[in-house]
Protein backbone atom coordinates (compact mmCIF):
# COMPACT_ATOMS: atom_id res chain seq x y z
CA UNK A 1 0.00 0.00 0.00
CA UNK A 2 1.53 3.07 -0.66
CA UNK A 3 1.80 6.50 1.50
CA UNK A 4 -0.67 8.17 -0.23
CA UNK A 5 -3.13 6.11 0.20
CA UNK A 6 -2.33 5.26 3.63
CA UNK A 7 -2.40 8.60 4.74
CA UNK A 8 -5.94 8.92 2.94
CA UNK A 9 -7.11 5.67 5.11
CA UNK A 10 -6.17 7.38 8.44
CA UNK A 11 -8.18 10.60 7.67
CA UNK A 12 -10.93 8.59 6.56
CA UNK A 13 -11.05 7.00 9.90
CA UNK A 14 -10.14 10.11 11.81
CA UNK A 15 -13.29 11.82 9.53
CA UNK A 16 -15.77 8.51 10.73
CA UNK A 17 -14.89 9.27 14.18
CA UNK A 18 -15.89 12.75 14.36
CA UNK A 19 -18.87 12.14 12.50
CA UNK A 20 -19.46 9.29 15.13
CA UNK A 21 -19.00 11.34 18.19
CA UNK A 22 -20.89 14.36 16.57
CA UNK A 23 -23.67 12.44 16.03
CA UNK A 24 -23.50 10.92 19.74
CA UNK A 25 -23.69 14.81 20.98
CA UNK A 26 -26.82 15.40 18.99
CA UNK A 27 -28.46 12.57 20.28
CA UNK A 28 -27.53 13.53 23.94
CA UNK A 29 -28.82 17.14 22.99
CA UNK A 30 -32.22 15.34 21.61
CA UNK A 31 -32.61 13.36 24.87
CA UNK A 32 -31.49 16.22 27.01
CA UNK A 33 -34.22 18.59 25.35
CA UNK A 34 -37.04 15.66 25.40
CA UNK A 35 -36.39 15.28 29.07
CA UNK A 36 -36.29 19.14 29.73
CA UNK A 37 -39.66 19.15 27.83
CA UNK A 38 -41.08 16.23 29.77
CA UNK A 39 -39.82 18.30 33.66
CA UNK A 40 -41.34 21.59 32.09
CA UNK A 41 -44.50 19.91 31.18
CA UNK A 42 -44.97 18.26 34.36
CA UNK A 43 -44.40 21.40 36.34
CA UNK A 44 -46.69 23.42 34.13
CA UNK A 45 -49.44 20.92 35.20
CA UNK A 46 -48.83 20.74 38.76
CA UNK A 47 -48.36 24.86 38.61
CA UNK A 48 -51.97 24.50 36.72
CA UNK A 49 -53.19 21.85 38.87
CA UNK A 50 -52.15 24.17 42.21
CA UNK A 51 -53.52 26.81 40.84
CA UNK A 52 -56.80 25.14 39.87
CA UNK A 53 -56.94 24.44 43.31
CA UNK A 54 -55.96 27.38 45.20
CA UNK A 55 -58.66 29.04 42.38
CA UNK A 56 -61.28 26.34 43.43
CA UNK A 57 -60.70 26.95 47.09
CA UNK A 58 -60.53 30.75 47.10
CA UNK A 59 -63.82 30.21 45.01
CA UNK A 60 -65.09 28.02 47.91
CA UNK A 61 -64.33 30.30 50.56
CA UNK A 62 -65.54 33.51 49.15
CA UNK A 63 -69.15 31.98 48.80
CA UNK A 64 -69.21 32.05 52.58
CA UNK A 65 -70.23 27.71 52.51
CA UNK A 66 -66.93 27.29 54.42
CA UNK A 67 -67.04 30.14 57.29
CA UNK A 68 -71.20 29.39 57.77
CA UNK A 69 -70.36 25.59 58.50
CA UNK A 70 -68.45 26.70 61.65
CA UNK A 71 -69.99 27.67 64.82
CA UNK A 72 -68.15 29.68 67.14
CA UNK A 73 -70.47 30.45 69.41
CA UNK A 74 -74.09 28.36 70.76
CA UNK A 75 -76.45 28.69 73.31
CA UNK A 76 -79.49 27.04 73.33
CA UNK A 77 -81.71 28.67 70.58
CA UNK A 78 -79.41 30.64 68.72
CA UNK A 79 -76.14 30.19 66.82
CA UNK A 80 -73.45 32.55 65.62
CA UNK A 81 -70.90 31.01 62.65
CA UNK A 82 -67.96 32.09 61.28
CA UNK A 83 -69.57 34.84 58.63
CA UNK A 84 -71.69 36.37 61.61
CA UNK A 85 -68.76 36.10 63.67
CA UNK A 86 -66.16 38.23 61.01
CA UNK A 87 -68.93 40.76 60.78
CA UNK A 88 -69.07 41.13 65.03
CA UNK A 89 -65.12 40.62 65.19
CA UNK A 90 -64.57 43.90 62.49
CA UNK A 91 -67.64 45.94 63.56
CA UNK A 92 -65.72 45.77 67.27
CA UNK A 93 -62.40 46.71 65.78
CA UNK A 94 -63.25 49.25 63.49
CA UNK A 95 -65.10 51.09 66.28
CA UNK A 96 -62.07 51.27 68.62
CA UNK A 97 -60.04 52.26 65.85
CA UNK A 98 -62.55 55.37 65.27
CA UNK A 99 -61.93 56.01 69.05
CA UNK A 100 -58.56 56.24 69.41
CA UNK A 101 -57.45 56.70 65.85
CA UNK A 102 -54.82 54.93 63.65
CA UNK A 103 -51.95 57.14 65.84
CA UNK A 104 -52.80 56.20 69.26
CA UNK A 105 -53.48 52.45 68.29
CA UNK A 106 -49.83 52.39 66.90
CA UNK A 107 -47.93 54.58 68.98
CA UNK A 108 -49.84 53.65 72.30
CA UNK A 109 -50.13 49.97 71.64
CA UNK A 110 -48.18 49.25 68.89
CA UNK A 111 -51.20 48.03 66.69
CA UNK A 112 -50.29 48.56 62.79
CA UNK A 113 -53.57 48.73 61.24
CA UNK A 114 -52.28 48.28 57.87
CA UNK A 115 -51.35 44.96 58.09
CA UNK A 116 -53.08 41.92 59.28
CA UNK A 117 -53.60 41.39 62.92
CA UNK A 118 -52.97 37.74 62.93
CA UNK A 119 -49.31 38.82 61.86
CA UNK A 120 -48.65 41.20 64.82
CA UNK A 121 -47.62 39.55 68.52
CA UNK A 122 -49.39 40.99 71.38
CA UNK A 123 -47.55 40.74 74.55
CA UNK A 124 -44.92 38.17 75.38
CA UNK A 125 -47.02 34.77 75.44
CA UNK A 126 -47.30 34.53 71.97
CA UNK A 127 -51.10 36.01 71.11
CA UNK A 128 -51.82 38.17 68.38
CA UNK A 129 -53.26 41.38 67.86
CA UNK A 130 -56.04 39.26 66.34
CA UNK A 131 -56.82 36.90 69.28
CA UNK A 132 -56.62 40.41 71.31
CA UNK A 133 -59.44 41.87 69.81
CA UNK A 134 -61.34 38.21 69.28
CA UNK A 135 -61.59 38.19 72.80
CA UNK A 136 -63.22 41.52 73.13
CA UNK A 137 -65.55 40.40 70.22
CA UNK A 138 -66.58 37.02 72.05
CA UNK A 139 -67.61 38.63 75.44
CA UNK A 140 -69.76 41.14 73.14
CA UNK A 141 -71.25 38.63 71.99
CA UNK A 142 -71.90 35.96 74.65
CA UNK A 143 -73.37 38.89 76.04
CA UNK A 144 -75.82 39.71 72.97
CA UNK A 145 -76.86 35.93 73.34
CA UNK A 146 -77.29 35.87 76.90
CA UNK A 147 -80.09 38.92 75.93
CA UNK A 148 -81.67 36.69 73.06
CA UNK A 149 -81.89 33.88 74.96
CA UNK A 150 -83.57 35.97 77.52
CA UNK A 151 -86.08 37.63 74.64
CA UNK A 152 -86.99 34.04 73.24
CA UNK A 153 -88.01 32.57 76.82
CA UNK A 154 -89.86 36.21 77.42
CA UNK A 155 -91.61 35.96 73.53
CA UNK A 156 -90.09 38.93 72.05
CA UNK A 157 -90.02 39.01 68.37
CA UNK A 158 -88.16 41.49 66.04
CA UNK A 159 -90.73 43.48 64.27
CA UNK A 160 -91.03 46.18 61.54
CA UNK A 161 -89.64 48.51 63.40
CA UNK A 162 -86.31 46.78 64.03
CA UNK A 163 -86.13 45.43 60.18
CA UNK A 164 -86.30 48.90 59.56
CA UNK A 165 -82.79 49.07 61.29
CA UNK A 166 -81.39 46.54 59.88
CA UNK A 167 -82.47 47.83 56.27
CA UNK A 168 -80.74 51.37 56.93
CA UNK A 169 -77.55 49.33 58.58
CA UNK A 170 -77.17 47.41 54.79
CA UNK A 171 -78.49 51.24 53.09
CA UNK A 172 -75.24 52.63 54.87
CA UNK A 173 -73.24 49.96 53.51
CA UNK A 174 -75.05 50.35 50.18
CA UNK A 175 -74.63 54.17 50.02
CA UNK A 176 -70.11 53.34 50.97
CA UNK A 177 -70.36 51.34 47.98
CA UNK A 178 -71.51 52.90 45.68
CA UNK A 179 -69.57 56.06 46.70
CA UNK A 180 -66.37 53.61 46.49
CA UNK A 181 -67.77 52.65 42.56
CA UNK A 182 -68.01 48.93 43.85
CA UNK A 183 -70.32 46.69 44.32
CA UNK A 184 -72.10 46.09 47.65
CA UNK A 185 -70.78 42.22 47.50
CA UNK A 186 -67.04 43.37 46.89
CA UNK A 187 -67.34 46.52 49.61
CA UNK A 188 -68.52 43.72 52.55
CA UNK A 189 -65.56 41.65 51.54
CA UNK A 190 -63.39 44.57 51.91
CA UNK A 191 -64.72 45.76 54.91
CA UNK A 192 -64.94 42.44 56.82
CA UNK A 193 -63.56 39.46 55.25
CA UNK A 194 -63.77 36.84 51.96
CA UNK A 195 -67.10 34.72 52.20
CA UNK A 196 -68.87 37.36 54.31
CA UNK A 197 -72.10 38.02 53.06
CA UNK A 198 -75.35 40.57 53.21
CA UNK A 199 -77.27 37.64 54.41
CA UNK A 200 -74.77 36.81 57.32
CA UNK A 201 -74.71 40.74 58.39
CA UNK A 202 -78.79 40.61 58.52
CA UNK A 203 -78.21 37.22 60.74
CA UNK A 204 -75.95 39.23 63.17
CA UNK A 205 -77.90 42.01 63.00
CA UNK A 206 -81.07 40.38 63.85
CA UNK A 207 -79.55 38.89 67.03
CA UNK A 208 -77.93 42.95 67.81
CA UNK A 209 -81.70 44.05 67.90
CA UNK A 210 -83.34 41.34 69.45
CA UNK A 211 -80.95 42.39 72.56
CA UNK A 212 -81.39 45.94 72.33
CA UNK A 213 -84.81 44.84 72.48
CA UNK A 214 -84.83 43.55 75.61
CA UNK A 215 -81.98 45.68 77.44
CA UNK A 216 -84.57 48.75 76.67
CA UNK A 217 -87.15 46.82 78.70
CA UNK A 218 -84.77 46.22 81.35
CA UNK A 219 -83.60 49.62 81.46
CA UNK A 220 -87.33 51.30 81.63
CA UNK A 221 -87.54 48.58 84.64
CA UNK A 222 -84.65 49.87 86.28
CA UNK A 223 -85.77 52.23 89.26
CA UNK A 224 -83.33 54.61 91.70
CA UNK A 225 -84.54 57.54 94.03
CA UNK A 226 -82.22 60.45 95.09
CA UNK A 227 -81.47 58.63 98.09
CA UNK A 228 -79.60 56.11 96.15
CA UNK A 229 -78.13 58.38 94.17
CA UNK A 230 -76.57 60.42 97.36
CA UNK A 231 -75.78 56.92 98.63
CA UNK A 232 -73.82 55.92 95.70
CA UNK A 233 -71.85 59.66 96.31
CA UNK A 234 -71.40 59.23 99.64
CA UNK A 235 -69.43 55.82 98.98
CA UNK A 236 -67.90 56.66 96.17
CA UNK A 237 -66.80 60.00 96.64
CA UNK A 238 -63.42 60.52 95.38
CA UNK A 239 -64.69 58.81 91.73
CA UNK A 240 -67.43 62.15 91.81
CA UNK A 241 -64.64 64.69 92.99
CA UNK A 242 -63.37 67.41 90.54
CA UNK A 243 -60.97 70.18 91.07
CA UNK A 244 -59.43 73.55 89.15
CA UNK A 245 -55.78 74.34 89.85
CA UNK A 246 -52.82 76.06 88.78
CA UNK A 247 -49.28 74.49 88.54
CA UNK A 248 -45.92 75.13 87.14
CA UNK A 249 -42.18 73.43 87.63
CA UNK A 250 -39.65 75.70 88.27
CA UNK A 251 -36.40 74.50 87.31
CA UNK A 252 -32.53 74.52 88.29
CA UNK A 253 -30.34 76.16 85.90
CA UNK A 254 -26.57 75.61 85.65
CA UNK A 255 -23.87 75.18 82.94
CA UNK A 256 -22.96 71.68 81.35
CA UNK A 257 -19.74 71.19 83.24
CA UNK A 258 -21.24 72.34 86.58
CA UNK A 259 -19.73 70.91 89.92
CA UNK A 260 -21.78 69.19 92.32
CA UNK A 261 -21.68 72.17 94.39
CA UNK A 262 -22.88 74.83 91.54
CA UNK A 263 -25.72 72.08 90.98
CA UNK A 264 -26.85 72.20 94.44
CA UNK A 265 -26.36 76.05 94.58
CA UNK A 266 -29.12 76.12 91.10
CA UNK A 267 -31.45 73.52 92.85
CA UNK A 268 -31.98 75.39 96.05
CA UNK A 269 -32.41 78.72 93.54
CA UNK A 270 -35.15 76.76 92.29
CA UNK A 271 -36.83 76.08 95.65
CA UNK A 272 -36.65 79.26 96.44
CA UNK A 273 -38.09 80.59 93.35
CA UNK A 274 -40.88 77.76 93.97
CA UNK A 275 -41.16 78.61 97.61
CA UNK A 276 -41.91 82.52 96.31
CA UNK A 277 -44.35 81.61 93.85
CA UNK A 278 -46.51 79.51 96.32
CA UNK A 279 -46.42 82.69 98.41
CA UNK A 280 -49.58 83.30 95.88
CA UNK A 281 -53.13 83.30 97.05
CA UNK A 282 -55.39 83.87 93.90
CA UNK A 283 -55.30 82.68 90.20
CA UNK A 284 -54.44 86.56 89.50
CA UNK A 285 -51.47 87.00 91.79
CA UNK A 286 -50.16 83.26 90.63
CA UNK A 287 -50.12 84.67 87.05
CA UNK A 288 -48.25 87.76 87.90
CA UNK A 289 -45.50 86.08 90.30
CA UNK A 290 -45.15 83.94 87.45
CA UNK A 291 -44.54 86.13 84.81
CA UNK A 292 -42.08 88.19 86.80
CA UNK A 293 -40.36 84.85 87.92
CA UNK A 294 -39.92 84.37 83.85
CA UNK A 295 -38.70 86.82 82.61
CA UNK A 296 -36.06 87.51 85.43
CA UNK A 297 -35.27 83.71 85.08
CA UNK A 298 -34.73 84.01 81.22
CA UNK A 299 -32.94 87.06 81.02
CA UNK A 300 -30.06 85.93 83.85
CA UNK A 301 -29.37 82.60 82.45
CA UNK A 302 -29.70 84.32 78.61
CA UNK A 303 -32.86 82.47 76.81
CA UNK A 304 -34.43 83.89 74.04
CA UNK A 305 -38.15 84.59 74.61
CA UNK A 306 -41.13 86.80 73.62
CA UNK A 307 -44.14 88.12 75.25
CA UNK A 308 -46.38 85.97 73.52
CA UNK A 309 -44.24 82.92 74.91
CA UNK A 310 -44.42 84.09 78.63
CA UNK A 311 -48.35 84.53 77.96
CA UNK A 312 -48.80 80.92 76.47
CA UNK A 313 -46.43 79.77 79.47
CA UNK A 314 -48.68 81.33 81.73
CA UNK A 315 -52.31 80.19 80.20
CA UNK A 316 -50.75 76.47 80.26
CA UNK A 317 -50.44 76.12 83.97
CA UNK A 318 -54.69 76.20 84.54
CA UNK A 319 -55.78 72.45 84.54
CA UNK A 320 -60.16 72.20 84.59
CA UNK A 321 -61.68 69.36 85.84
CA UNK A 322 -58.66 67.70 87.50
CA UNK A 323 -60.20 64.12 89.03
CA UNK A 324 -58.58 62.18 91.51
CA UNK A 325 -55.63 59.54 90.49
CA UNK A 326 -53.84 57.49 93.54
CA UNK A 327 -50.79 57.73 91.76
CA UNK A 328 -49.81 61.37 92.55
CA UNK A 329 -48.88 62.93 95.81
CA UNK A 330 -50.37 66.14 94.74
CA UNK A 331 -53.67 64.54 94.39
CA UNK A 332 -52.99 62.52 97.53
CA UNK A 333 -53.30 65.92 99.44
CA UNK A 334 -55.70 68.17 96.79
CA UNK A 335 -58.64 65.46 97.57
CA UNK A 336 -57.79 63.86 101.42
CA UNK A 337 -60.86 65.41 103.25
CA UNK A 338 -58.92 66.04 106.57
CA UNK A 339 -56.83 68.55 104.52
CA UNK A 340 -59.86 70.41 103.71
CA UNK A 341 -58.07 72.05 100.55
CA UNK A 342 -59.87 75.59 99.91
CA UNK A 343 -59.41 77.84 96.74
CA UNK A 344 -56.24 79.73 97.19
CA UNK A 345 -54.56 77.06 99.12
CA UNK A 346 -50.63 75.81 97.55
CA UNK A 347 -48.50 73.18 97.34
CA UNK A 348 -44.86 72.77 96.20
CA UNK A 349 -43.66 69.26 95.43
CA UNK A 350 -39.98 68.08 95.28
CA UNK A 351 -39.33 65.97 92.19
CA UNK A 352 -36.50 64.97 93.43
CA UNK A 353 -34.84 65.80 90.33
CA UNK A 354 -33.61 69.61 90.93
CA UNK A 355 -37.14 71.10 89.70
CA UNK A 356 -40.34 71.88 92.48
CA UNK A 357 -44.09 71.94 90.87
CA UNK A 358 -45.93 74.31 92.68
CA UNK A 359 -49.60 74.17 92.64
CA UNK A 360 -51.79 76.70 93.44
CA UNK A 361 -56.04 75.13 94.07
CA UNK A 362 -57.99 77.37 91.88
CA UNK A 363 -61.56 75.74 92.37
CA UNK A 364 -61.14 73.09 95.96
CA UNK A 365 -62.72 69.57 94.91
CA UNK A 366 -65.98 69.19 94.60
CA UNK A 367 -69.07 67.23 92.45
CA UNK A 368 -70.28 68.81 89.60
CA UNK A 369 -73.83 70.47 90.32
CA UNK A 370 -73.98 72.14 87.02
CA UNK A 371 -77.19 70.99 84.98
CA UNK A 372 -76.74 68.14 82.64
CA UNK A 373 -79.09 68.17 78.62
CA UNK A 374 -81.31 66.71 77.05
CA UNK A 375 -81.86 66.11 73.00
CA UNK A 376 -82.82 64.06 70.26
CA UNK A 377 -80.60 64.61 67.24
CA UNK A 378 -80.59 62.79 63.31
CA UNK A 379 -76.93 62.46 62.34
CA UNK A 380 -76.12 62.82 58.65
CA UNK A 381 -72.79 61.23 58.27
CA UNK A 382 -70.51 62.68 55.99
CA UNK A 383 -69.15 59.57 54.98
CA UNK A 384 -71.93 58.28 53.51
CA UNK A 385 -72.52 61.41 50.89
CA UNK A 386 -70.15 61.73 47.84
CA UNK A 387 -69.57 65.26 49.20
CA UNK A 388 -70.15 67.64 52.14
CA UNK A 389 -72.67 69.72 49.56
CA UNK A 390 -74.80 66.50 49.00
CA UNK A 391 -74.83 65.91 53.19
CA UNK A 392 -75.90 69.13 53.95
CA UNK A 393 -78.61 69.41 51.73
CA UNK A 394 -79.76 66.28 52.73
CA UNK A 395 -80.44 67.33 56.38
CA UNK A 396 -81.72 70.70 55.50
CA UNK A 397 -84.56 68.60 53.15
CA UNK A 398 -85.63 66.56 56.53
CA UNK A 399 -84.92 69.68 58.33
CA UNK A 400 -87.77 71.56 56.37
CA UNK A 401 -90.18 68.66 56.36
CA UNK A 402 -89.37 68.41 60.07
CA UNK A 403 -90.72 72.09 59.90
CA UNK A 404 -93.53 71.80 57.50
CA UNK A 405 -95.57 69.22 59.59
CA UNK A 406 -96.26 68.37 63.55
CA UNK A 407 -92.67 69.78 65.46
CA UNK A 408 -93.38 67.75 68.29
CA UNK A 409 -90.67 65.91 69.84
CA UNK A 410 -92.58 62.77 68.78
CA UNK A 411 -92.29 62.91 65.45
CA UNK A 412 -89.01 64.58 65.73
CA UNK A 413 -88.15 60.36 67.11
CA UNK A 414 -89.61 59.12 64.19
CA UNK A 415 -88.07 61.07 61.93
CA UNK A 416 -84.33 59.96 63.93
CA UNK A 417 -85.47 56.36 63.85
CA UNK A 418 -85.78 56.36 59.83
CA UNK A 419 -83.02 58.54 59.06
CA UNK A 420 -80.20 58.82 61.18
CA UNK A 421 -76.93 57.41 60.63
CA UNK A 422 -76.02 57.58 64.66
CA UNK A 423 -76.51 53.50 65.69
CA UNK A 424 -75.95 54.57 68.84
CA UNK A 425 -78.98 56.26 69.47
CA UNK A 426 -81.19 54.83 66.86
CA UNK A 427 -83.26 52.72 68.33
CA UNK A 428 -84.08 55.47 71.11
CA UNK A 429 -85.15 58.08 67.92
CA UNK A 430 -81.87 59.94 68.68
CA UNK A 431 -82.43 60.24 72.43
CA UNK A 432 -79.36 61.55 74.29
CA UNK A 433 -79.99 62.25 77.79
CA UNK A 434 -77.89 63.66 80.92
CA UNK A 435 -75.32 65.06 78.22
CA UNK A 436 -72.15 66.06 80.40
CA UNK A 437 -70.21 68.91 79.67
CA UNK A 438 -66.69 67.04 77.46
CA UNK A 439 -69.21 64.33 76.37
CA UNK A 440 -69.90 65.70 72.76
CA UNK A 441 -67.49 67.22 70.57
CA UNK A 442 -67.39 70.66 71.05
CA UNK A 443 -70.12 72.45 68.21
CA UNK A 444 -72.54 70.06 69.47
CA UNK A 445 -71.92 70.63 73.18
CA UNK A 446 -71.95 74.52 72.56
CA UNK A 447 -75.34 74.56 70.83
CA UNK A 448 -76.72 72.48 73.50
CA UNK A 449 -75.40 74.44 76.73
CA UNK A 450 -75.81 77.86 74.72
CA UNK A 451 -77.40 79.97 77.69
CA UNK A 452 -80.57 81.22 75.37
CA UNK A 453 -81.63 77.44 74.28
CA UNK A 454 -84.77 76.51 75.05
CA UNK A 455 -87.23 73.94 74.68
CA UNK A 456 -88.71 73.19 71.37
CA UNK A 457 -85.35 74.57 69.60
CA UNK A 458 -84.03 72.93 66.48
CA UNK A 459 -81.06 73.53 64.11
CA UNK A 460 -78.85 72.03 61.91
CA UNK A 461 -74.99 71.88 63.42
CA UNK A 462 -72.03 70.69 61.59
CA UNK A 463 -69.18 68.68 63.42
CA UNK A 464 -65.85 66.40 61.91
CA UNK A 465 -68.94 63.32 62.32
CA UNK A 466 -71.26 65.00 59.48
CA UNK A 467 -74.44 67.37 60.28
CA UNK A 468 -76.53 66.85 62.68
CA UNK A 469 -80.20 68.33 62.92
CA UNK A 470 -80.53 68.62 66.95
CA UNK A 471 -83.96 69.32 68.81
CA UNK A 472 -83.73 70.44 72.34
CA UNK A 473 -85.80 68.84 74.97
CA UNK A 474 -84.74 70.57 78.13
CA UNK A 475 -82.34 69.93 81.02
CA UNK A 476 -81.32 67.08 82.61
CA UNK A 477 -80.30 66.25 86.10
CA UNK A 478 -77.28 67.94 88.05
CA UNK A 479 -74.13 66.04 86.37
CA UNK A 480 -73.12 64.54 89.28
CA UNK A 481 -76.62 62.59 89.75
CA UNK A 482 -76.19 61.97 86.08
CA UNK A 483 -72.93 60.11 86.46
CA UNK A 484 -73.75 58.24 89.88
CA UNK A 485 -77.44 57.18 87.81
CA UNK A 486 -75.15 55.95 84.72
CA UNK A 487 -72.74 54.24 87.63
CA UNK A 488 -75.93 52.23 89.10
CA UNK A 489 -77.27 51.82 85.78
CA UNK A 490 -74.21 50.02 84.44
CA UNK A 491 -74.03 47.80 88.22
CA UNK A 492 -77.43 46.56 86.91
CA UNK A 493 -76.66 45.78 83.97
CA UNK A 494 -73.65 44.05 85.22
CA UNK A 495 -75.96 42.11 87.52
CA UNK A 496 -78.14 40.91 84.96
CA UNK A 497 -75.55 39.49 82.91
CA UNK A 498 -73.66 37.55 85.53
CA UNK A 499 -77.42 36.39 86.47
CA UNK A 500 -77.93 35.34 82.86
CA UNK A 501 -74.72 33.45 82.43
CA UNK A 502 -75.24 31.15 85.37
CA UNK A 503 -79.15 30.72 83.62
CA UNK A 504 -78.09 30.52 79.75
CA UNK A 505 -75.07 28.28 78.78
CA UNK A 506 -73.39 29.59 75.92
CA UNK A 507 -70.72 27.03 74.14
CA UNK A 508 -67.82 28.55 72.87
CA UNK A 509 -65.82 26.58 69.97
CA UNK A 510 -62.44 28.03 70.36
CA UNK A 511 -60.90 26.09 67.21
CA UNK A 512 -63.56 27.98 65.01
CA UNK A 513 -62.61 31.64 65.96
CA UNK A 514 -58.93 31.66 64.27
CA UNK A 515 -61.10 30.42 60.98
CA UNK A 516 -62.29 34.10 60.61
CA UNK A 517 -60.94 36.15 57.86
CA UNK A 518 -58.08 37.87 58.37
CA UNK A 519 -57.78 40.18 54.69
CA UNK A 520 -60.40 43.00 55.51
CA UNK A 521 -59.10 46.00 54.84
CA UNK A 522 -57.48 47.08 58.39
CA UNK A 523 -56.33 50.00 57.31
CA UNK A 524 -59.44 51.51 56.03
Amino acid sequence: MGKGKRIRQVRAAELERKRREEEAKRQERKETIKLTLIVVAVLLAIAILAGTIVFTITAIKSTGKYLRKHIALQSENYAVNDAMLAYFFYDNFYMQKNIYDYYYLYYQYGVNTSKPLKSQKYGSDGETWFDFFMNQTVDNVKVTLYYAERAKELGIDLDDGDMLFIDKEIKTLQRSSDKENVSLEKYIYDVYGLGVKESDIRDALELVYLSMKVQNILKDEFEYTDEDLESYYEDKKTDFLYADYKSYTVKSYYPSDATDEEKEEAGEKAKAYAEKLSEAKSAKEFDIALKEYLYEVYTENEIAYTDEEINKTVEDTLTERHAYSESTDFDKWLFDEENDVKAGDTKVIDNEDGTYTVYLVVTAPGRLEYTTKNVRHILFKSDNYESDKACREAAEEQLEAFKAGDMTEERFAELAKKYTDDRGSEYLGGLYENIEKGEMVEEFEEWCYDTSRKAGDVDIIKTDYGYHIIYFIGDGLPAWKAAAYNALLNEYFDDIVIEYSKKYEITVNENKLGKVPDDAAVNR
